[in-house]
């Protein structure tokens, strides 16, 4: 478990954890206002 707060987990791990990639993420908020 990090205990270091969120602002220091990284993009890749947070996909890597959900078991999606960079692109799928980025696709799914690029039209959210």
């Amino acid at each position: 478990m990090c205990l270091q707060g969120y602002e220091a987990v990284s993009v890749s791990r947070i996909v890597g954890t959900l078991g999606m990639t960079k692109g799928s993420l980025y696709r799914h908020y690029e039209n959210e206002s």
